[in-house]
């Protein structure tokens, strides 16, 4: 049988489906339910017993990512968004490179520590992440550099703080990151944190991670801000 992924189908999860059921695995039963709710839209019975099941087994279905997920939304038996909130080195060793990541899409990284940093970065750069959509929360430098200078992902959405991309001209980490090919398919761009130079936002536009941006959500002092 082989992994889900983000990109499957609903036939093909049916397939999984099928092949967990006959193993004794529940997430076989939570696939079905979520299928019959996604295509009758009814309610009541089915959804109390997807409930129920997601409460009863969660550890198994979220497995190695559990000690690291706060919260989750959930999509035809696996998790589709997360919530990290990271505490301990471990859990993200014993999470990188799961295949359960292959169904996520979007993550929000709501908690870590700088020395966090290394294993995060691992973790969230791994290739079973590759086809990650959004990618939000105060992320580490050197993931940020990482994904800059890899291959051209289909990462979307990119929301973080200032002081983890320090969008500033002379900077040269920071110019290797708008002008890198791997987050060239970005289309929203947000800082959590105020710039301290509105310029930067006529630099940013230059670029080609800019010149793709449908919306660039910053705030910066008034009189320092680029005519339009």
């Amino acid at each position: 049988m082989r992994e889900a992924t983000r990109d499957d189908d609903d036939a093909t999860r049916q397939v999984i489906a099928d092949a967990l059921t006959e193993r004794g695995d529940p997430r076989g039963e939570l696939i079905a339910l979520d299928l019959r709710l996604k295509a009758d839209g009814s309610r009541g019975p089915l959804l109390e017993r997807a409930r129920e099941l997601r409460s009863l087994h969660l550890a198994h279905l979220l497995g190695p990512l559990a000690p690291l997920v706060e919260d989750a939304t959930w999509d035809r038996g696996y998790a589709e968004h997360v919530v990290l909130a990271v505490k301990h080195d471990p859990d993200l060793v014993a999470a990188t490179g799961s295949p359960l990541w292959r169904t996520v899409r979007s993550i929000d990284v709501v908690r870590h520590h700088r020395r966090h940093d290394g294993h995060l970065t691992r973790l969230l750069a791994h290739d079973v992440l590759f086809g990650l959509r959004s990618l939000r929360g105060h992320l580490p430098d050197s993931l940020l550099v990482q994904l800059a200078r890899g291959p051209a992902r289909p990462l979307e959405t990119l929301v973080c703080g200032r002081g983890s991309l320090g969008p500033h001209q002379d900077d040269a980490v920071t110019r290797e990151l708008f002008d890198g090919p791997g987050l060239a398919g970005l289309r929203t761009l947000a800082f959590d944190e105020p710039l301290e130079d509105g310029a930067t936002l006529a630099w940013i536009g230059e670029t080609p991670v800019g010149a793709g941006l449908t919306s660039l959500d910053v705030s910066a002092p008034f009189e320092d801000l680029p005519a339009w």
